[in-house]
């Protein structure tokens, strides 16, 4: 991709190892991280401070009305997206890089998805995963 760029800018194609050796002359600026996909809800959703406010009202609701452990679970779902590389090498400008919390490519949410889902009780028991896969439509 580095190279496409640099070829429109520049009007001719720079050599095959012509991006790494960029990336090393400027070490000092720039640096390559692996990055995963996340879903844009899901990250405006993602924050230390709201869970542990929900943790500590769970955590007063169970003593307040005696809840016992195997009467409580937790399910929780984890999309795939399909023909999406959830893993891509990245370049950042180094302190950018490091003063943000942005580290994962955002998804717009419009993919086709395999959902694994899980399900575990507070006293270590769970059930067996299970997988849903997009339903194919029919016309009759």
């Amino acid at each position: 991709m580095i190279r496409n760029f640099v070829k429109e800018i520049c009007e001719k194609k720079p050599g095959k190892m012509w991006p790494y050796q960029f990336l090393k002359r400027h070490s000092d600026k720039l640096v390559t991280k692996f990055c995963f996909g996340m879903d844009c809800d899901r990250y405006r959703a993602d924050s230390g401070y709201k869970y542990s406010l929900y943790f500590k009202l769970l955590k007063k609701k169970i003593e307040q009305y005696k809840i016992r452990l195997w009467l409580i679970y937790n399910m929780n779902e984890k999309g795939f997206l399909i023909g999406i590389l959830l893993k891509i090498k990245r370049i950042f400008l180094k302190w950018r890089y490091k003063e943000t919390k942005l580290k994962q490519m955002l998804q717009d949410g419009n993919y086709k998805w395999i959902t694994l889902i899980a399900c575990i009780y507070a006293d270590g028991t769970a059930l067996a995963p299970a997988l849903i896969y997009q339903a194919i439509s029919s016309k009759m």
